[in-house]
């Protein structure tokens, strides 16, 4: 199945030296979102396959290489579509998978994007309220910020990120995000 060839070669570029990331990546962050995604999926009626493979391929261009982070959604999407066009996916889903990469940086609403670009944008938010460990590893350990500077950014992802999301969303993590806030102090 597609999905799984996706996802195996998402985990096998985790684990590589070269990811600045971290092979954690995978399960703390790529797995959520597709979990977070497929959730999303089935309370707005989209796409679950585009959604699932859109979620393991979001961020590969940035865990192949750090520097592609600041334009990682259009990089990721261009690795997307040269995998998927080698499997021999269907053009017009390959399209479907590129869109809704390419949105991913920020929560959708409903209305003015796709069902699938609202899911996976979302679940990237998800993600990054419900696994402040990680993140915090990514602020102290990656962007090497100082401890005020790592903590304001944190707290200001978690905060702009639960704003954005979509009521469905804030109700799939409700209980994480007010347990975060606890846990972080904000």
């Amino acid at each position: 199945m597609l999905t799984e060839s996706v996802k195996n070669y998402v985990n096998e570029e985790c684990k590589k030296q070269s990811n600045v990331f971290g092979a954690a990546f995978f399960e703390d962050h790529v797995m959520l979102v597709a979990d977070y995604s497929r959730k999303l999926a089935e309370k707005i009626s989209a796409d679950i396959e585009i959604v699932e493979i859109s979620s393991y391929l979001h961020d590969i261009s940035a865990v192949q290489d750090i520097k592609n982070l600041p334009a990682h959604n259009t990089l990721s999407a261009e690795v997307a579509e040269r995998f998927l066009r080698a499997e021999g996916y269907r053009s017009e889903r390959v399209e479907a998978v590129k869109r809704t990469i390419i949105s991913h940086t920020v929560p959708l609403k409903l209305n003015g994007a796709t069902p699938e670009e609202v899911c996976l944008s979302n679940a990237d938010a998800m993600s990054q309220i419900t696994r402040p460990v990680y993140w915090l590893y990514f602020v102290f350990s990656i962007r090497n910020l100082s401890y005020e500077e790592g903590r304001k950014w944190i707290k200001a992802r978690v905060e702009n990120n639960w704003t954005a999301l979509i009521e469905p969303a804030k109700e799939i993590i409700e209980k994480e995000y007010l347990l975060v806030r606890e846990l972080l102090s904000f």
